[in-house]
């Protein structure tokens, strides 16, 4: 897969829609790309589907996400609308683009050698730049990982831009939260006082 800190190569391919789409159409935005082989494959499939549970939350982080594989876009058509895949899927069908981004490799099976897609995933930031990358998504956990991975680097930004007074009371502020919380973690609750009491009267 492409190296973080590069620029990502542009494409222009077709979607199911049949609608064209360039990377470089998205700058400005954070965008997440997929890589997969075929929407025929049931993996693929609940690889794509734990993608489109989570397009509301990959919306709240201001992050388009679209996917490329090999399927023409007839075939994605099809599959899509049963899926219910709310977002571009791109049809690669010469593989170029895999080809650039490095997931289109070379696999031996007894012998025999064969091209596939290395299931995979990475970030995009506004200036077209790689930022992460998931070499082997993990078909059930790869968007909530990738979801967490924005929120932890959101807040970090978010972090940077702040006044050093402004961290300072934050810190503040954090510092109270945990002694407050170590402090009821270590009062005695209603029963652990009820034992006390029993407890005393009896050696009494």
């Amino acid at each position: 897969m492409i190296d973080k800190d590069l620029q990502a190569p542009d494409f222009y391919l077709q979607d199911q829609y049949e609608q064209w789409i360039k990377l470089s159409d998205y700058r400005g935005e954070k965008v997440c790309i997929l890589f997969f082989s075929s929407i025929t494959s049931l993996d693929n499939q609940a690889f794509l589907i734990n993608y489109a549970k989570r397009i509301n939350d990959f919306h709240l982080f201001k992050t388009d996400v679209i996917a490329i594989c090999g399927d023409a876009s007839d075939e994605l058509n099809t599959i899509c609308k049963r899926l219910h895949i709310p977002f571009s899927i791109l049809a690669d069908t010469d593989h170029k683009v895999r080809q650039c981004y490095d997931v289109w490799n070379q696999k031996i099976t007894f012998g025999e050698i064969r091209w596939i897609t290395s299931r995979s995933s990475l970030l995009i930031d506004e200036t077209g730049r790689v930022y992460k990358t998931y070499k082997r998504a993990n078909i059930e956990t790869n968007a909530a990982d990738v979801l967490e991975f924005i929120q932890r680097n959101n807040e970090k930004a978010a972090w940077r831009k702040l006044s050093r007074r402004a961290k300072e009371k934050k810190k503040r502020e954090q510092f109270r939260q945990n002694m407050i919380v170590e402090d009821n973690e270590q009062r005695p609750g209603q029963e652990d006082l009820i034992y006390f009491i029993e407890d005393y009267q009896k050696v009494k």
